[in-house]
Formats: C-alpha cells, sequence, structure tokens
C-alpha cells in the first residue's frame, strides 16, 4: 500500500507539475471553444438510414458556404453540423444552400427537414466568460 504522508512531496510535485502543464498550455493555444462559447448555428439532418462519409461531407460544406465547419460528425444515423460563421449564425439563404446540396448529395426526400438551432454571439460571450472564470476560480 502507498503510503501517501510519507511521499507527500513528491505527491504534490506531481500534482503541481500536472497543473502547471495545464496552464502552460492554456497560454500557449487557449481553449478550443465550440459555437456553444463563440455563435453560430447547429443543424440536425435525418439521413434516413443512408451512409455518409464526414470528409465527404466537410469538402460539401466548404464548398456551399466557402467555409469548414467547426465540427461535423454522426449521432444515431443523423448528420450533426456546427458551423460558425465569424461567431454568427447562418443567414436563411445559407441554411437553405447548405441543406439543398445536402439533399442533392445524398438523395434525401423533400419531406426531410433539418433542425436549426442558433446561437448568438452575445450569449456565448457571456457562457465563454463564466466558463472561463470557473476554470480560474478551480485553479485557485
Amino acid at each position: 500500500m502507498l503510503n501517501v504522508i510519507k511521499s507527500k512531496w513528491i505527491c504534490i510535485g506531481i500534482s503541481l507539475v500536472i497543473i502547471l502543464a495545464g496552464v502552460v498550455s492554456f497560454f500557449i493555444q487557449g481553449f478550443n471553444l465550440d459555437i456553444d462559447f463563440t455563435g453560430g448555428t447547429t443543424i440536425t439532418v435525418n439521413m434516413e438510414g443512408k451512409s455518409f462519409d464526414i470528409a465527404d461531407t466537410e469538402k460539401l460544406i466548404s464548398d456551399t458556404l466557402g467555409f469548414k465547419a467547426s465540427n461535423v460528425q454522426k449521432a444515431d444515423g443523423d448528420l450533426l453540423i456546427n458551423i460558425s460563421a465569424d461567431g454568427k449564425a447562418l443567414s436563411p439563404e445559407q441554411r437553405e444552400s447548405l441543406f439543398t446540396a445536402i439533399k442533392t448529395k445524398y438523395t434525401l426526400s423533400e419531406a426531410n427537414e433539418p433542425s436549426f438551432d442558433s446561437i448568438d454571439p452575445t450569449i456565448g460571450k457571456e457562457l465563454r466568460q463564466s466558463a472561463i472564470l470557473s476554470c480560474v476560480i478551480a485553479l485557485i
């Protein structure tokens, strides 16, 4: 059994090294903030059981909108897309052109309407400030 009291300085040293590595990492690369913190649009498309490739879908999004999606993933057969256009939600025209491109590529039915959720950059800014403050308090 490990005698923690006897080796407390080793345990404290290991803890401090891990904390220091996290702080240095934060200052070097910062937080990886998704659209919840920066603002943007989340799109959920029912793929009607059809298979799709994430890389092809990312290329389709990039070609259609002119910029990359923050995150593209599969979830229970659905296509989930997170897009942050400089912290702004997609316009109705951008949404329609993207869904038309996806519907055409994967031959989805006309009745299949995607779900769009937009997050305002102001709300994202408040969430980001609260999250950073929470991390600083936890670090102290």
